[in-house]
């Protein structure tokens, strides 16, 4: 908080927010639950189509950024992993999903992206995501989200 000297005569007080949990419009918290159908990047050692797959989820503003552990060669894989995203506008924020398989020796190969709007998730309600990524012939996320306003 800041006040007026008094030598200027005036009362008011000016406060400002410290606490960037204050500019928060509110916070997801969710679970990446499983991939289904992904499309192979990789050949097993048995010769079998497979991939080893992970998912990256970056708000619209780049500010935050969760990553999965890769499950190694499985185009079904089983993450269960949970995380907190912090939102700053639920109108326009939006959340960009990248499912990529992990390579050791070269780049990792892309297995689809996603965006989620987070304004079309409803305010305090468990919500169940059937993402369908883009870009690829096959595969979908199942993600579990649930917004909770500040």
């Amino acid at each position: 908080q800041l006040a007026c000297p008094l030598d200027l005569g005036c009362h008011s007080v000016i406060e400002f927010r410290s606490n960037i949990s204050d500019l928060m419009a509110g916070v997801i918290e969710a679970v990446l639950v499983e991939g289904k159908n992904l499309v192979p990047a990789d050949f097993n050692l048995t010769g079998e189509p497979s991939s080893d797959p992970y998912v990256e989820f970056l708000l619209d503003h780049k500010q935050q950024h969760i990553k999965s552990e890769p499950k190694q060669q499985t185009l079904s894989p089983v993450w269960n992993k949970r995380f907190k995203l912090e939102i700053g506008n639920k109108e326009t924020d939006f959340i960009f999903v990248k499912c990529k398989d992990w390579d050791a020796m070269k780049t990792d190969d892309s297995l689809g992206t996603a965006v989620i709007h987070v304004k079309d998730l409803p305010d305090n309600a468990n919500t169940r995501l059937n993402v369908k990524l883009e870009g690829v012939k096959s595969g979908e996320l199942i993600i579990d989200m649930k917004y909770i306003p500040s």
